[in-house]
């Protein structure tokens, strides 16, 4: 089974760059792709996650408000906020980031 998304949008926050006790780089962030019909717009937003070269990539070249495509794997990821309530996010776990600007 192989299941791949690609995502045209905007970066919505700075990335967020570390490295694992194992010694990979991983690099975070989130995008939006805006969907318009009619007058009507409507964002929908994915956590990106970028390993090793790539997420030395994001780190010099990916800044808040940038416009690129993302392909990858996606996935359901699901949290607890503060209040305890269950919350999900998709998340795409990148192996291909254009950059479009």
């Amino acid at each position: 089974m192989f299941q791949e998304i690609t995502v045209i949008g905007y970066v919505g926050r700075e990335p967020n760059v570390n490295t694992t006790p194992t010694g990979k780089d991983v690099a975070n962030f989130s995008i939006g792709a805006n969907e318009r019909y009619g007058e009507n717009e409507k964002t929908t937003w994915f956590q990106v996650v970028a390993w090793n070269g790539l997420a030395e990539v994001v780190a010099a070249h990916v800044n808040k408000g940038k416009r690129l495509m993302v392909k990858g794997t996606v996935q359901v990821r699901t949290w607890q906020d503060d209040k305890g309530q269950t919350r999900a996010d998709m998340e795409i776990t990148a192996n291909t980031i254009r950059f479009l600007d």
